[in-house]
């Protein structure tokens, strides 16, 4: 399991993509990419450099997105005139059984 915790500069992606070789029988990758991208945020119009990268990585592991049974802004805006937006993601095996079933919490 690797949980994912990426700041603005994409530091931890940055180490996570240079080490990905050392990484195996991963089964689940998920956490804050920071990484806003067309594919997963229907508010967010353009594509990330970030995500071909991330994208390469998680098809190499055999992982695949997993879309939360009830999809929706996993960052909210402090400021209510600013868009909520999706940076928090989840990879699994796409047989897993709970691919496409977690749940997102909002309100926590």
């Amino acid at each position: 399991m690797i949980n994912i915790y990426s700041d603005s500069n994409q530091t931890a992606f940055h180490f996570f993509y240079q080490n990905v070789v050392n990484l195996d029988n991963t089964v689940i990758i998920t956490g804050d990419f920071n990484i806003r991208d067309s594919d997963w945020d229907p508010l967010t119009y353009h594509h990330s450099m970030h995500t071909d990268d991330l994208m390469t990585i998680v098809d190499s592991l055999d992982l695949e997105l997993s879309h939360p049974s009830n999809p929706g802004p996993t960052r909210f805006a402090d400021n209510p005139q600013n868009s909520n937006f999706i940076l928090d993601l989840v990879f699994l095996p796409p047989d897993n059984p709970g691919f496409g079933k977690h749940i997102l919490h909002p309100e926590i």
